[in-house]
């Protein structure tokens, strides 16, 4: 069972300092509007949430390949890697993504999320690395992520307003541990 913690912090001031958004406003009305939009954890402002798993001991480990077709509709597309089985802990370390829009759009907010019951644990965001003319985005980051028993992946890329999403593709690298 995962331990839970809130620590304060200025996570709305965070998100706009680090550039994870391309409009913030000096009261944050973007920030929020992007953190509701990406599905981050209902926290209120200035708080963060700790997951810690249980200990475990690993009696193999193996490498862990999945690509994942997302469900695109309007200017968003989104999918969801599946959880592990119990005595299993499955470790992401890389996300890479392709993501087609119209000739033109612009890449906005990816993210991949730690979900466990409906509430999102942990985030970590895919910023764009390259866009084409014709409509195509890459999203290729390193991630850290822990995915344990009742846990899954959800993953949901974005384009700005006014873009329409066609097409999603994502692959999921990293080891699928077997605990004792």
């Amino acid at each position: 069972m995962a331990h839970t913690l809130l620590v304060r912090i200025a996570a709305v001031g965070a998100i706009c300092s680090l550039g994870l958004i391309d409009t913030c406003t000096h009261n944050g009305e973007a920030a929020i509007t992007a953190a509701q939009q990406s599905k981050l954890p209902a926290l209120e402002p200035g708080q963060v949430r700790e997951d810690i798993l249980p200990a475990g001991t690993v009696i193999s480990t193996a490498h862990y390949q999945a690509m994942l077709e997302m469900r695109c509709e309007g200017k968003s597309c989104a999918g969801e890697y599946p959880g592990v089985g119990n005595k299993q802990l499955l470790i992401i370390r890389r996300l890479s993504c392709i993501l087609r829009g119209n000739p033109g759009s612009i890449a906005g907010i990816g993210a991949a999320e730690l979900v466990s019951s409906g509430a999102v644990l942990a985030s970590e965001f895919l910023p764009a690395e390259y866009s084409t003319p014709d409509g195509g985005h890459i999203l290729n980051s390193a991630v850290e992520l822990e995915i344990g028993p009742r846990q899954h992946i959800h993953v949901g890329l974005h384009l700005l307003a006014g873009d329409t999403a066609a097409q999603a593709l994502c692959t999921a690298t990293g080891t699928l541990e077997t605990l004792q």
